[in-house]
């Protein structure tokens, strides 16, 4: 009877796991998961693709002239933010660092070609003099299969 009882209960459970997947893969699931990852998407160096990025110690922000932050290091990743700091780097035909900066990440969304990716960047004020960049607000915009993050303003 034990057996019985195991054997049911294991293929109802793999049946409640291939209903599960199939939602999944055709529209945004009702409610965010407690344990799901929200990434960052960035324009992948060198390719355009679009690539998904947890915890990385280097994010492209724009080219042409490019932004980027590099030597991250984060203190916090969850499914709804993520807190770090590394150097903020600015760069055209010659690439210098504006300073140390703290970013967070926020606001996730959920897309079917990427899932939960995080949608703004708040980076506080960072440098001194003429490198000095003000409190910015950066948002992730994605078309025509192209992606990028660009300074907002909300």
């Amino acid at each position: 009877m034990k057996r019985i009882i195991a054997g049911l209960t294991g293929v109802l459970a793999a049946a409640g796991l291939a209903l599960s997947c199939g939602a999944a893969t055709s529209a945004a699931p009702a409610a965010r998961p407690a344990t799901h990852v929200s990434v960052v998407l960035e324009t992948c160096p060198g390719t355009g693709n679009i690539c998904r990025v947890n915890r990385g110690r280097y994010i492209l922000l724009t080219y042409g002239p490019a932004a980027w932050l590099q030597h991250m290091h984060w203190s916090y990743w969850g499914p709804n933010s993520a807190d770090g700091s590394g150097w903020f780097w600015e760069g055209a035909a010659v690439a210098w660092r504006v300073g140390h900066t703290s970013v967070r990440f926020y606001r996730p969304e959920w897309s079917k070609q990427f899932g939960w990716h995080f949608t703004r960047m708040y980076m506080p004020a960072v440098g001194t003099g003429r490198n000095h960049q003000g409190a910015t607000i950066w948002r992730w915009v994605h078309k025509d299969g192209v992606g990028i993050w660009e300074e907002y303003s909300a």
